[in-house]
């Protein structure tokens, strides 16, 4: 008798505080329960192209944008190592020069004759302007590659 009642005292609270969770959209927000399925705000971010995106789980941040082969890019960012696909795979010392777009994705860099990336070191800001390649390289974890054309340190 005595479990069943702690059994149902506990089924309350537990309807009570997640029916109170849910009436306060601010709470429920800061809580995310597992069980809760939650939206986002419906608004649209237009691309530089014209594209449109939404925003997206979990956070509701505004999707990327799409990047499109062989068009000319404008991007700004800080240079980085390009991580490695397989983490736990043996790195090496070697430094695959890359961007870590203001947009979130990862950008390899080809920069044909080292004019630029000799001048900056990894954790520089920059802007760079160049032509971008779709290609997966299998090794390091990025969208594709940006063939420089020009950069400018921001910093």
């Amino acid at each position: 008798m005595l479990k069943t009642s702690l059994l149902l005292t506990l089924i309350v609270i537990f309807i009570a505080a997640s029916g109170f969770i849910l009436s306060n959209k601010e709470l429920a927000d800061s809580v995310k329960l597992p069980f809760l399925s939650s939206s986002c705000t419906e608004d649209v971010k237009i691309c530089d192209d014209g594209a449109s995106v939404s925003r997206v789980l979990p956070n509701c941040e505004f999707a990327a944008c799409p990047v499109l082969e062989g068009k000319p890019i404008i991007i700004s960012g800080s240079i980085i190592c390009l991580p490695h696909k397989r983490p736990d795979a043996v790195n090496t010392l070697e430094c695959a020069y890359g961007l870590k777009g203001e947009d979130g994705n990862n950008y390899g860099l080809t920069d044909p004759n080292w004019k630029f990336l000799t001048e900056v070191g990894t954790g520089a800001n920059v802007e760079i302007n160049g032509k971008f390649i779709k290609q997966d390289d299998g090794k390091y974890n990025s969208i594709g590659k940006i063939e420089i054309e020009n950069m400018e340190k921001l910093d």
